[in-house]
């Protein structure tokens, strides 16, 4: 039968090597706990708070932001009243760019749940592309803000249940794709 020798020195260090150790699980579980308990304490978003962005540069998509949801609020504030109540309760957030995007067209904007014909009892969300936006705007020489009127009050067409063919006879653009 074998036999382990060991002396006081290794018994030592086998203790404080178990000490060690529960030291660290005890150090994880507990700062694992405190991520926890700010994670879910953390304030939810509102609806206008956007999406955060993989911008290297977030003092432009922070600017992006403020302009954007300024121009929305401004719209907001111009609609006549039954739109307007209808508009405050469509949330509207901010992304960078859409996900998925036909060739050779850009989504500027989206409606989350559209159904043609009638208005949405789903209260969308809109997303505004504001990356794509900024792009096109400065490839066009166009106004960044006049940009996101266009495209948000386009999305909130949407909302109500107009196609494309409603939105231009209310007086909006289309977003029809080419060819589409």
């Amino acid at each position: 039968m074998n036999q382990v020798i060991t002396s006081p020195y290794h018994e030592t260090l086998s203790w404080f090597g178990f000490i060690a150790a529960l030291a660290f699980i005890i150090i994880g579980v507990v700062d694992g706990l405190r991520a926890f308990i700010k994670g879910y304490r953390k304030k939810l978003p509102k609806a206008e708070d956007s999406i955060p962005s993989n911008s290297q540069n977030s003092e432009d998509w922070d600017s992006l932001c403020f302009h954007a949801k300024k121009v929305i609020e401004e719209i907001i504030a111009e609609l006549p009243d039954e739109i307007r109540s209808e508009a405050r309760q469509v949330p509207y957030l901010f992304k960078e760019h859409a996900e998925n995007e036909h060739e050779g067209y850009r989504m500027l904007g989206s409606y989350h749940n559209f159904i043609p014909g009638r208005k949405s009892e789903y209260k969308g969300p809109i997303f505004l592309y504001l990356k794509t936006i900024e792009e096109i705007c400065m490839e066009n020489s166009e106004e960044f803000e006049t940009s996101v009127k266009t495209t948000y009050l386009h999305e909130l067409g949407h909302h109500f249940g107009w196609d494309e063919v409603d939105l231009v006879r209310h007086g909006l653009p289309s977003g029809r794709p080419p060819g589409g």
